[in-house]
């Protein structure tokens, strides 16, 4: 079932860019790689030195991984293989396992689950049957990002004693078939979203490595975290702003710093301080609405040049394929391609 998702709205929700490494570690144990992937390779040589991804580029990423391993049930594997290594995500785990009982660190996870990813909220619900952990997208993330989700939580509970059996993962529908209710040990039902469902007899056990004091550490670390990545920094408004005068032809430095009443030589400063530079952060937002723009087949290549700052055609095609290793008719005609598959899948479902 091929799956390409291209973010149309404006406002791109940014991923941490550990998710890169994810992907590629769950694509390893299969013995593959991304840099199989021309796409992919161009995309990840752009985005080596970014903290964060655009959710267009990181859909690409999914997409591509999920060509390379030819299964509809990558992301909830990677998910499931997930290495616990980077802070945020060790950080979660040792407070879910320090929590008194699973009711408590799943409270946690929900709590905190912004510091997974940024294409997802959390919300936890308990009831006399039990708890469920309903992941809310944001934006339009890839569907196998939103498996890689279920599958590290249902890790995470497995990382504290649960059986995958206890676990119910509720999907969308249409990517539940009826011959396959069942996946590396989790129960699968087809819904109208993505939760995760504990019964109720399972919420009050104690958990063997509860300690308050680490939890009340932990925790503390958590909030600084959050806070830490709370708020719109100079990038992102360096970016937002850029954005907006893209298409307008007013689009320079200056422009850039008035708002801030600040002086070009001074936006730069400051900008280098963040390890970016303008004619970087330029490139990369037109690198991002470019995907975006692509999406409507009602736009010529011609008319996407302009809206992209270019004074010609031919300067956007080269920047282009300098971006994914591909023209942008290319480009369109693969994503028409994947829309059919995807369609063809659907009726078949």
């Amino acid at each position: 079932m091929v799956q390409m998702i291209i973010m149309k709205g404006q406002h791109q929700p940014r991923e941490q860019a550990v998710w890169m490494d994810l992907i590629g570690e769950a694509l390893s144990l299969r013995q593959r790689t991304l840099l199989e992937s021309t796409l992919a390779r161009k995309l990840l040589t752009h985005l080596q030195e970014s903290d964060s991804i655009d959710q267009s580029s990181c859909n690409l990423l999914w997409e591509e991984a999920l060509q390379l391993s030819g299964d509809d049930w990558f992301g909830l594997q990677a998910g499931l293989s997930m290495n616990f290594s980077s802070l945020p995500l060790r950080a979660l785990e040792l407070t879910a396992a320090a929590s008194a009982d699973v009711a408590a660190a799943l409270a946690s996870l929900a709590r905190f689950f912004e510091l997974v990813s940024a294409q997802a909220r959390a919300e936890l619900t308990m009831g006399p049957q039990g708890a469920s952990l309903r992941l809310l997208p944001i934006g339009q993330p890839h569907p196998q990002h939103m498996q890689a989700l279920l599958g590290m939580c249902a890790r995470l509970l497995e990382s504290l004693g649960q059986s995958r059996q206890d676990v119910l993962l509720l999907l969308p529908a249409e990517q539940v078939l009826f011959e396959r209710r069942q996946i590396a040990g989790l129960r699968l039902q087809g819904g109208d979203g993505y939760a995760l469902q504990l019964p109720r007899q399972v919420l009050d056990c104690p958990l063997p490595d509860s300690t308050p004091v680490l939890l009340s550490g932990i925790t503390g670390t958590l909030r600084n975290l959050l806070a830490s990545m709370s708020g719109t920094d100079l990038v992102e408004r360096v970016r937002h702003t850029m954005l907006r005068l893209l298409s307008t032809g007013r689009l320079s430095e200056v422009e850039i710093a008035a708002p801030m009443n600040i002086s070009t030589r001074h936006l730069r400063r400051l900008l280098k301080q963040q390890g970016a530079s303008y004619e970087q952060l330029l490139d990369q937002v037109r690198r991002e609405e470019s995907l975006r723009l692509l999406q409507d087949s009602g736009k010529s290549l011609t008319s996407i040049a302009y809206e992209l700052g270019f004074h010609e055609p031919s300067s956007f095609t080269r920047a282009f394929r300098r971006w994914t290793g591909i023209s942008p008719s290319e480009f369109r005609r693969r994503q028409q391609t994947s829309q059919l598959a995807v369609d063809a899948c659907r009726r078949i479902a």
